[in-house]
């Protein structure tokens, strides 16, 4: 059997003064049955300090009173494999490339606290802020499989958003706690469709989101030009010393052409 990670310890206590169980309807999510609780790696104090630790702009830029002082991750704990009664049948042949898989974790939610420095308008969460929150999200959602010994190819060659479409239903109080909930859609090759919402204290979608996933732009692949998840920079013009990518990148942007004078 792979072995599974453990889920962060300490995820009942409070991050910078919020306790999510003292808010009755946050509670009722954290303690219902069969229920895997766990503080999200990018704000698990046993990861500080590593010096490969990721994700440092929501771990730590954002961690503060005024921002998002605290997360906490849940998602409904999956059944153990009961024993076979019959003999085992042969193991069945890999996936093919164009065939659809399920996840072990197909779905998992986060209790977001937002504080008052998120506004945009007086008191409305930033629309930037609302798409970060979505990142995050189904950010831990392919962590949460990945960390688990789910056996997917997918969920270790580190995918990246090919597209993300959100849609802002309603305005987001700020300070407040939202509900975040991240579903696998489907994974298909090496692409795989995400959903989220974000809802409010009374169960309203407040906003949605669709994300595709694909691989790395930037690893592996051979063309580039041809590819649907092709990143361009067109009309960019950075600082050489302010790009990492090497030349025939493909990307149209002003650090390419010092890249080709090289």
């Amino acid at each position: 059997m792979a072995s599974r990670k453990e889920p962060a310890q300490g995820a009942t206590l409070s991050q910078n003064g919020v306790d999510f169980h003292k808010i009755p309807w946050c509670n009722a999510l954290l303690t219902a049955p069969n229920t895997t609780v766990y503080v999200p790696p990018s704000r698990d104090p046993l990861e500080e300090g590593k010096p490969n630790r990721h994700d440092r702009f929501f771990g730590k830029t954002l961690d503060h009173a005024e921002r998002i002082p605290a997360c906490l991750a849940f998602y409904a704990t999956p059944a153990e494999a009961a024993p076979a009664l019959a003999p085992t049948p042969a193991p069945a042949a890999p996936a093919a490339e164009g065939s659809a898989r399920s996840p072990a974790i197909p779905q998992v939610s986060v209790l977001f606290a937002l504080g008052p420095g998120m506004a945009g308008y007086p008191a409305v969460l930033h629309g930037g802020v609302t798409a970060l929150l979505f990142d995050e999200l189904l950010g831990m959602l392919g962590e949460r499989n990945r960390d688990l010994g789910r056996g997917d190819a997918i969920f270790t060659m580190k995918p990246a958003t090919a597209t993300m479409d959100v849609r802002y239903l309603r305005p987001i109080a700020t300070p407040s706690v939202v509900l975040g909930v991240g579903t696998i859609a489907s994974i298909t090759g090496r692409k795989m469709l995400l959903r989220g919402e974000i809802r409010d204290a009374e169960g309203n979608v407040v906003a949605d989101v669709r994300v595709a996933l694909g691989r790395h732009g930037w690893q592996g692949r051979r063309r580039r030009r041809s590819s649907r998840y092709l990143i361009s920079f067109e009309g960019w013009a950075g600082p050489p010393w302010a790009c990492s990518w090497k030349p025939g990148c493909g990307l149209r942007c002003g650090v390419q052409s010092s890249h080709e004078r090289t």
